[in-house]
């Protein structure tokens, strides 16, 4: 299946199978657990460009590697979102002894289409679930732009179900990269005036 091409990536997914302290979610799409390269996540950090107001939601933030990446930046906090509480364990270890740290990180183990995501400016996916829960948890992040309007970006690597966001008329995809693999990256903004865009508007196919 697509990104999971390491061997730790599978012994990884073999060993939460059994990981009972984790979040009931609503559907049992989950792709398992991923890990993007250094080099992809750099680009992508470069072409965000976060600044000091930003609050940064990894969504299936396996180890948290997405998340010490970001948060090497100087933003308002990183937030990671992860089902399996034993994933959750190591990525609060690493937070910890991340060194060059500029931004506080919190990981939190619930479902990522119900959790509160009400102050995030930048969603980040690494393909971690299907259809079904790739739409609510779109949902639950427009519900929050309803309440709190601002401008958020969504970064979504491995763009596998990218019709999902195509079917969502409140989003616009703004940039396109792609990995070694010829994986798409695909990056979308809300349609709203509320604050500056964190990316210029250059959508390719």
């Amino acid at each position: 299946m697509p990104g999971r091409s390491s061997t730790n990536e599978l012994d990884m997914n073999t060993m939460l199978q059994s990981d009972s302290k984790r979040a009931k979610p609503r559907y049992s799409d989950g792709l398992g657990y991923q890990s993007p390269h250094y080099w992809n996540l750099k680009r992508i950090v470069r072409r965000v460009n976060p600044g000091p107001s930003d609050v940064v939601y990894d969504l299936g933030a396996g180890m948290g590697r997405v998340l010490c990446l970001f948060a090497r930046r100087k933003l308002k906090r990183c937030v990671g979102i992860e089902m399996f509480e034993s994933l959750c364990l190591i990525a609060r270890e690493n937070a910890t002894r991340l060194r060059g740290r500029r931004a506080p990180i919190d990981i939190v183990c619930e479902d990522a289409a119900e959790v509160d995501l009400a102050d995030g400016t930048i969603y980040f996916l690494y393909n971690p679930f299907g259809p079904q829960t790739l739409s609510d948890v779109l949902e639950n992040i427009r519900n929050t732009c309803a309440a709190n309007p601002r401008r958020i970006t969504v970064v979504y690597y491995n763009s596998v179900h990218e019709d999902v966001l195509k079917a969502c008329a409140w989003l616009y995809r703004v940039h396109v990269l792609h990995n070694a693999s010829n994986q798409r990256i695909t990056f979308w903004n809300n349609n709203t005036a509320a604050s500056p865009s964190h990316l210029g508007s250059t959508a390719s196919t």
